[in-house]
Order: structure tokens, then C-alpha cells, then sequence
């Protein structure tokens, strides 16, 4: 399960690198995969090391409070990227890492 989720986790990352300060529609896209990931995440019961680094750089790369996005979509972002957050440090405390 783990190499499972740290594929996804980097297809994830591959299909939404290079995302312009200006291209909202990329900026949605990749704050509806961060919210499927995360809940991906919440089912899981151990994450992969790579997974984790992984998912830091989601959080951190689309992060609407550093990039051009609409008061809704900065919320959504914000939520998605607490959740993704919470989902691998949930993961990470079962596993006992």
C-alpha cells in the first residue's frame, strides 16, 4: 500500500508541475486532487517516507496565500492543503513514525 500511495502521490505532483501565478484553472485542479488525496490518505494506515516528502511539496507549491487565486478558491485551498496536512501526520502517528 505504501509504494501504492507514493505513485499517486507522484503522478499527482507530475500532472500538475508548472503552475502559473496566473492559471487559476491549474490552481483548482490541483486543490481538488489535493482533496481527493487527502482523503485517499485518511484510508491508509502507513505512509511511505516518499509520500510524505511528497505531499510537503503539494502543500507548500500550491499554496493560494503565495499564488494569484479568488477569495473562494483560497479558502478551498486553504482547507484542502489542513486536510492533507492532517490526513499524513493521522498516517504517520498510527504507523508510529
Amino acid at each position: 500500500m505504501k509504494i501504492v500511495l507514493a505513485g499517486v502521490a507522484i503522478l499527482l505532483v507530475a500532472s500538475v508541475v508548472g503552475v502559473g501565478v496566473e492559471d487559476r484553472r491549474r490552481v483548482e485542479e490541483a486543490t481538488a486532487r489535493i482533496e481527493r488525496f487527502a482523503v485517499k490518505l485518511e484510508r491508509t494506515k502507513s505512509v511511505a517516507p516518499e509520500t510524505i516528502a511528497v505531499v510537503s511539496d503539494l502543500i507548500r507549491r500550491y499554496n493560494c496565500e503565495q499564488l494569484s487565486c479568488g477569495a473562494v478558491l483560497e479558502k478551498r485551498n486553504h482547507a484542502a492543503r489542513i486536510h492533507l496536512q492532517r490526513a499524513v501526520f493521522l498516517s504517520a502517528h498510527i504507523e508510529g513514525l
